[in-house]
């Protein structure tokens, strides 16, 4: 769990980290829902949707872009971190959610690629 070994030096029990990371899982889902609907959007007006290469990517950019805002401030309430030391702690906590994220459209095209 990301939260609990970047902010491991906060002194909060480890309940305050699980809370933190469930919290920012629902508001990353929250997120890939509203993500979802901008190729429909998109194909709706005459757009090209996901078979656009330059949608993924930005729709991939913002997300992150979205998520880091988030853990910054969220992080910020929670364990009260300011200034630089916050804004590496957002920057490995962002790198993380990336990695996941990869990780699972990778999972994705494994299970698509075996089931057809």
């Amino acid at each position: 769990m990301a939260p609990a070994m970047v902010f491991r030096r906060s002194g909060r029990p480890p309940e305050v980290h699980v809370v933190f990371a469930l919290h920012f899982y629902a508001f990353v889902l929250l997120l890939l829902c509203i993500a979802t609907t901008i190729p429909v959007i998109s194909v709706r007006f005459g757009g090209a949707g996901l078979e656009s290469e330059s949608m993924d990517h930005a729709i991939s950019i913002g997300l992150l872009s979205v998520s880091a805002v988030y853990l910054y401030l969220s992080a910020s309430a929670v364990y009260g971190d300011r200034g630089v030391v916050l804004v590496m702690k957002t920057l490995a906590l962002t790198v993380a959610v990336a990695v996941v994220l990869l990780g699972y459209r990778f999972m994705l095209l494994l299970i698509t690629l075996q089931s057809t």
